[in-house]
C-alpha cells in the first residue's frame, strides 16, 4: 500500500460502532473538494458519531490521513467504550 493510501486499519472490527443517521448523500468530499463532484451525491457525508471506535490507535492527529474519504471518516469519530460497543452489539 503506497504511504498515501495508509492508514486503512484502526483497530479491530468489533470495536466499530456506524450510526448510518449521521450519514448524508453528499456530491463532494468534505476533505477534498472539487475531488470528481460532477456525478451527482455519489459520496458520503459524516456527521459527527458516525462512527464510533472503542480502541487506541497510533494515528492521532487528522492530517496524519490523507486528505480524502479517510479524513472525512476519521473527523467524524467519536471514541466509545468497550461497554457502549457492547450494547451496539
Amino acid at each position: 500500500m503506497t504511504k498515501a493510501s495508509r492508514p486503512h486499519v484502526l483497530c479491530d472490527a468489533v470495536n466499530l460502532m456506524v450510526d448510518p443517521r449521521h450519514m448524508l448523500a453528499a456530491p463532494c468530499l468534505k476533505h477534498r473538494p472539487n475531488y470528481l463532484c460532477n456525478f451527482g451525491t455519489t459520496y458520503n457525508r459524516y456527521l459527527p458519531g458516525a462512527f464510533g471506535m472503542a480502541c487506541t490507535s497510533a494515528i492521532k492527529r487528522l492530517e496524519e490521513f490523507p486528505k480524502d474519504h479517510l479524513q472525512d471518516i476519521m473527523d467524524s469519530m467519536a471514541r466509545i467504550t468497550p461497554e457502549t460497543a457492547a450494547q451496539v452489539n
